[in-house]
């Protein structure tokens, strides 16, 4: 499909075609000006115009499915007649799509865009994992794309209903060497692809545009102050642990700057070829994502002066962790790493147990396991 107001064979501003397989719901992030609304708007007019019977802007052999109700929202304003500011005009309208679907006889397809920017960074981030949560699981199973520049949903604890239904999809900009303002010189490609983007291009967009470059250079030093550690996107993942008298109370531990960093957990990630998934604080409970069935790999350290480490795999983490802690050390910490199978967290458990032998690592572990 295209952006229905463009010509594809245009050649001053030619429309990026892209193929859309939209099952469950897209989790979308992107740089600003990367085409997010643009890419909904199409999707929407493309249903929109075929379930009435009219040409879409979409390629031959396309299918679409037939939806009952049609749910768009993009930036909210402010209803001074009613006494209601933009994020109270917000919530009215996620909450009318909720009700609305609750007497459905008939799948939705929704188009959420930036929901919750109207708030704190911190709760819009809680609230609007909550709203995409809903639409994805299973009360309300809606179908759609969910786009945001809060980043840190990705982090939150979501049920594994609603992981079941989320693809993570991402319009990436190419970036180049050459530099204006001291920003790297970014254009848009307008192609989705799958994965996360983390990087919003703000500071890039606001330059621009013609912001002052005063402003613009004293916005990067406050970057560069809250950022002193150089570190990659896969670096600044928050990790989530949960206090062990409440399940339902998410405490996040940053990971930036490497403060959960272990010589271990190198050697892990070589073996495994991914970063952790969860690292559980000392006398922290397990994370509340991590469902009884799920495969993993885990990685204990003991507290010092043993400071020993012991790998094992299992689809019931939460139980090993609160038994070795009952039997042994009360207060270890743990990696996970989510694996797709038994069988692949027992290859990851014999690589990372033949590794720290090899790297003089003190393992409890009283043997290498084999399959």
């Amino acid at each position: 499909m295209w952006p229905y107001w463009k010509k594809k064979g245009s050649h001053e501003h030619p429309a990026v075609t892209n193929t859309v397989d939209l099952t469950g719901m897209w989790l979308l992030t992107a740089p600003n000006m990367s085409g997010k609304s643009t890419l909904m708007r199409s999707a929407a007019a493309s249903a929109l115009l075929s379930v009435c019977g009219f040409c879409a802007p979409v390629g031959a052999g396309s299918h679409l499915h037939r939806f009952g109700s049609l749910f768009v929202r993009g930036a909210s304003e402010d209803v001074p007649s009613e006494g209601k500011s933009a994020f109270e005009a917000e919530m009215d309208e996620i909450g009318a799509m909720f009700r609305s679907q609750d007497h459905a006889s008939s799948p939705s397809l929704a188009f959420v865009d930036e929901v919750c920017r109207g708030t704190s960074p911190r709760e819009g981030t809680w609230l609007a994992g909550a709203i995409f949560e809903a639409m994805a699981g299973r009360k309300w199973c809606m179908t759609g794309i969910f786009a945001t520049h809060l980043h840190d949903i990705v982090n939150l604890p979501l049920s594994q209903e609603c992981l079941d239904r989320t693809t993570e999809m991402q319009i990436p900009w190419s970036e180049s060497v050459e530099s204006t303002n001291g920003f790297a010189t970014t254009e848009g490609r307008y192609q989705l692809t799958r994965g996360i983007c983390k990087d919003s291009k703000a500071l890039e967009t606001a330059t621009r545009c013609g912001m002052d470059p005063r402003i613009t250079e004293r916005a990067k030093r406050y970057y560069d102050y809250l950022h002193k550690t150089k570190h990659d996107s896969t670096d600044s993942t928050q990790t989530l642990c949960v206090r062990p008298d409440d399940e339902n109370n998410p405490v996040i531990a940053r990971s930036d700057n490497n403060p959960h960093r272990d010589s271990v957990v190198d050697l892990a990630e070589k073996a495994t070829g991914k970063t952790y998934d969860i690292f559980v604080e000392a006398s922290y409970a397990t994370h509340p994502s991590l469902s009884r069935g799920q495969p993993v790999l885990y990685v204990l350290k003991e507290p010092a002066p043993e400071g020993k480490y012991y790998v094992g795999e299992s689809r019931n983490f939460k139980e090993r962790l609160e038994t070795h802690r009952r039997r042994k050390h009360k207060n270890v910490v743990a990696w996970v790493f989510k694996a797709s199978s038994i069988d692949e967290a027992r290859d990851w458990e014999e690589a990372l147990c033949t590794a720290c032998r090899r790297h003089n690592l003190p393992l409890s572990n009283t043997r290498i396991p084999r399959k």
